[in-house]
């Protein structure tokens, strides 16, 4: 790239006018059209040159967000695969289906409908933590608002079972098994984000310092 400063806050400039505010997808689009204004451009002026990138620069942005939201599903999915085929995910496997099952064994039908909500609830406490720290870079970077994506999937157990609770509860092999894979998604959706958390970190704090 071999623009000179001012073109490229030019460039910058022109994309936060166009509503790309997020900095991983600014400076991708920089380079993209930096390298393209370079090598292939007609235009003498940069400015000339912006102003037939508009539909290009909308549609990167709709590619990269559909990229980044599916890529996170298939993560989870590949995830909760995992508590089920890999030694140690399936000895927390076990320990989550040991649990429920002891519980069934001690606590009346009621209490463990309490217990259920309470687990659920947990996990998407847990999740908004992870996802508020550190503060504010959620609104800098992209990649940090597909995080909460990762729980819609396991949250649906929760809402389900508000529909399904009186039929759950007069049969206790099915509400077991319903809570053991609640808190198996939940459990593996929880890791992903950390995991994503943490790469997010990195990427963001290479983008500041950069």
């Amino acid at each position: 790239m071999n623009l000179k400063r001012e073109q490229i806050q030019y460039i910058d400039k022109y994309l936060q006018f166009m509503g790309i505010n997020f900095i991983e997808i600014r400076i991708e689009l920089i380079d993209h059209i930096a390298s393209e204004f370079e090598e292939s451009s007609d235009y003498v002026l940069l400015e000339d040159f912006l102003r037939t990138k508009g539909s290009f620069v909308k549609n990167f942005q709709k590619r990269i967000h559909n990229l980044k939201h599916w890529g996170y599903q298939k993560a989870l999915f590949k995830r909760v695969l995992q508590f089920f085929i890999t030694p140690q995910y399936i000895l927390i496997s076990l320990l989550i289906g040991s649990s429920i099952y002891l519980v069934s064994q001690l606590i009346g039908g009621r209490i463990q409908s309490y217990l259920f909500l309470i687990t659920m609830l947990l996990a998407q406490v847990i999740h908004l933590y992870i996802y508020y720290k550190p503060k504010g870079m959620y609104k800098k970077i992209q990649s940090a608002q597909y995080i909460l994506s990762i729980m819609a999937l396991p949250s649906m157990f929760l809402y389900c079972a508000g529909i399904l609770t009186s039929w759950l509860l007069e049969q206790p092999t099915y509400f077991m098994w319903y809570w053991f894979f609640a808190l198996v998604f939940n459990v593996a959706g929880l890791l992903e984000v950390i995991e994503c958390k943490r790469q997010i970190i990195n990427q963001y704090q290479g983008l500041i310092n950069a």
